[in-house]
């Protein structure tokens, strides 16, 4: 068969250990429906996950998960697949139980090893421990007290708990049963298989599987077969590490890794083929498919997906999900005709329901008509283009699934999208929508009230529908790994907030912030303080008084603070006191991003200085967020040249250096109002900003030396000053 495939570097005996640089983790909050079809694992927001109840189906779940959805959609038993996982801890734990109940000390075992390159592999898989214990609890019942000691001695340097004697002649000479003579035999074979002597191993295994009255021989087979692809592992780290990481080094690597995979491989196939060795065939045939997977990789795969597709049990998934798995996800694009040719029905939906440029879109539709398959008909909605000759027949079936079908939600969701695309009659769709939602639980399917509520969005015909469908409950959280989200907060959709940022002048800002019945009070707030910031850096105090009364009548915990602004007559004056408030505000941004949010939903005050620098108008986080697609349709909504003063707005405030801006403020007031109190602490602050804003430049560092002297020289005695004893480049 033809090689498929790039090399996958990853298999059953290696897992290499990801690296991340610490912290600092913020929060990320998924709601909207492009962030929810971006989690790969839906266990993050939806713990009760089963093939049976999948919510909507997303074409970036993790391969397990797509499974688990298709049997339910095709056979309706996915619950009883439980997923398998990598035992980290169990069969060594049960090994250690075992062997304290003998010896009563504790004892420790460590599974992985260190390989090449910060890469580390398990090195005692589960089935050594469960053999142990199983022959331990043997051993008890025919040892003496002694000898059983002894054994255990030799276990514990099997599993690298203690330096023992199994390697000490003249104490092999002194042991006289005949068992524990052939137990130790097998013992320091597998100690040296552990260690990587991978020659002394074999030898040793070869001899223990040459003897017909040995009772670990049908184990020797089967480890000699196990040590020749330990060995071949080794052989490419090797070359590997002689070569470099030159694309001639890694082919070398790989032809040396080959051959002993190929002797691995023969002396697999002759335990296979000896029926004294029955016992070990199970271990024997999943070595030979790991085999498989390096050198023949498609026939690995579509070997696996067999099983995948009959399998009755989970003890039928195992290496072949997993297998599965990494050799789908290591294919390359010339790949793609190899699955439509020769892959099973499970390959060939995944690869259409993944097709983002709908080049399968009839292939999916074919098929669905030919099977009345459920995966199929959800996969030709995802992919449909608008003038599908199959289209009417799929969307009539769409339309027919019932509630209790686990495609329901999703043949809904796709369904509705596909129309939408379609340009389909807007205020009909509309209605549909607002219908269906009305059907979900927002509390219980967050999700897919987020999803659907994205959808109703896309069909608004006013700017005040959009933002009425713009709410979205938040539905899972993410430090460094994600989880559910507890509470009950909602977000803007990030359609939405990143319109708002990008597209909305100023005046439209005052006209939503002026409101009170769009959003939550936690949203209003932050979308006040915002604006309220924006209006201040473009100098539009009108705008500014407008929303610091807003806030003050909506949060009485600001309303002294923004007293002095409010009262104030001249424009000198007034601009001092709102960059007061601003230094003393510190978590005020001029855009609604990722801290915003959590902001939100933490309720953080934002006079809170962030220990990360997120102040002063944080750092620009949303120029590092992926572009989103779903917000040009709003620009129909805005007046004619409301787009270009947002840019105009947008391009201005850009240019504003936070720390500069706030401390040139305050010095120029000081040197014409050095008698007010307050300048000192605002002094103080603007020094505080040009070290922890989340920007800063070439002149930030002056700026920051003349605030510090005007405290240092004309205020020597306050304690603003005993509080500001540095400057900061």
């Amino acid at each position: 068969m033809k090689r498929l495939f790039l090399p996958v570097f990853a298999g059953i005996l290696l897992y290499c250990v990801n690296l991340q640089a610490c912290g600092p983790y913020f929060p990320v909050y998924f709601s909207s429906a492009e962030e929810i079809s971006s989690i790969d694992t839906p266990h993050i927001y939806k713990r009760d996950f089963s093939g049976m109840s999948p919510g909507i189906i997303f074409p970036g779940w993790r391969i397990p998960f797509l499974y688990q959805s298709y049997r339910g959609m095709t056979t309706g038993d996915a619950n009883m697949l439980v997923l398998p996982g990598i035992s980290d801890a169990a069969a060594h734990m049960d090994w250690l139980a075992a062997r304290k109940t003998v010896t009563g000390q504790p004892a420790e075992v460590n599974n992985w090893a260190e390989g090449e390159d910060y890469a580390y592999f398990k090195n005692y898989l589960d089935d050594a421990f469960h053999t142990a214990v199983n022959t331990l609890n043997d051993r008890r019942k025919v040892f003496s007290r002694k000898d059983l000691m002894i054994w255990l001695e030799g276990q514990d340097e099997v599993f690298g708990s203690l330096k023992g004697r199994l390697f000490d002649e003249e104490f092999e000479k002194s042991i006289t049963n005949p068992l524990l003579r052939y137990d130790r035999q097998y013992q320091r074979a597998a100690a040296s298989f552990y260690e990587r002597r991978y020659p002394q191993a074999e030898g040793l295994f070869r001899e223990i599987a040459g003897n017909p009255e040995h009772p670990w021989k049908s184990y020797a087979a089967l480890a000699v077969g196990r040590t020749l692809i330990r060995r071949a592992n080794a052989e490419f780290d090797a070359e590997m590490k002689r070569s470099g990481d030159r694309q001639e080094g890694a082919n070398n690597a790989r032809i040396a890794r080959d051959e002993w995979l190929k002797k691995a491989g023969g002396e697999l196939e002759k335990v296979l083929g000896d029926t004294t060795f029955m016992s070990v065939y199970p271990s024997a045939g999943r070595l030979r498919e790991y085999i498989m997977f390096r050198l023949e990789p498609g026939r690995r795969m579509l070997e696996a997906e067999k099983v995948l597709i009959s399998a009755k049990h989970p003890s039928e998934l195992g290496w072949n999900l997993r297998d599965f798995s990494m050799l789908y996800a290591s294919m390359r694009k010339e790949d793609r005709d190899f699955i439509l040719r020769e892959g099973g029905d499970f390959a060939q939906w995944l690869l259409s329901f993944q097709d983002e440029q709908g080049k399968l879109a009839d292939f999916a539709a074919v098929r669905y008509l030919k099977t009345k398959s459920l995966p199929w008909l959800v996969a030709s909605l995802r992919i449909m283009s608008s003038d599908n000759p199959y289209r009417e027949e799929i969307l009539k079936s769409a339309s027919e699934i019932p509630e209790s079908s686990p495609a329901y939600l999703s043949a809904r969701y796709y369904y509705f999208s596909y129309l939408i695309k379609s340009d389909f009659d807007r205020n009909r769709l509309a209605g549909e929508l607002d219908s269906f939602i009305k059907t979900i639980d927002r509390a219980k399917d967050p999700v897919s009230w987020n999803c659907f509520t994205g959808l109703l969005m896309r069909v608004s015909l006013t700017m005040e529908d959009v933002l009425k469908h713009s709410l979205r409950k938040v539905a899972a959280v993410s430090y460094d790994y994600g989880h559910e989200f507890p509470g009950d907060a909602v977000l803007l959709d990030k359609n939405v907030r990143l319109f708002f940022n990008r597209h909305m002048p100023l005046d439209m800002w005052m006209e939503i912030v002026l409101r009170d019945d769009l959003f939550t009070p936690a949203i209003m707030k932050q979308m006040r303080f915002t604006a309220f910031l924006r209006a201040v850096l473009l100098r539009d105090f009108n705008a500014a008084e407008k929303a610091a009364l807003k806030l003050s009548e909506n949060d009485s915990s600001t309303r002294e603070d923004f007293r002095p602004f409010l009262e104030s007559r001249s424009m000198e004056r007034k601009k001092f006191e709102a960059v007061y408030f601003i230094l003393r505000y510190p978590r005020l941004n001029v855009m609604l991003d990722s801290a915003s949010e959590e902001i939100i939903v933490e309720n953080i005050p934002l006079d809170r200085r962030d220990v990360y620098r997120r102040n002063w108008w944080g750092t620009d986080t949303e120029r590092e967020e992926n572009e989103l697609s779903e917000i040009e349709f709003m620009l129909d909504f805005q007046p004619e040249g409301a787009a270009e003063r947002a840019g105009v707005e947008n391009k201005l405030m850009s240019s504003i250096v936070a720390p500069n801006y706030l401390a040139e403020s305050v010095i120029k007031y000081a040197g014409a109002n050095p008698k007010d109190e307050r300048v000192l602490e605002a002094l103080h602050l603007a020094v505080q900003a040009t070290r922890y804003a989340g920007s800063r430049d070439e002149k930030t560092g002056d700026y920051s030396r003349r605030a510090f002297e005007i405290l240092h020289r004309r205020y020597p005695s306050s304690k603003w000053t005993g509080k500001t004893p540095y400057w900061y480049r």
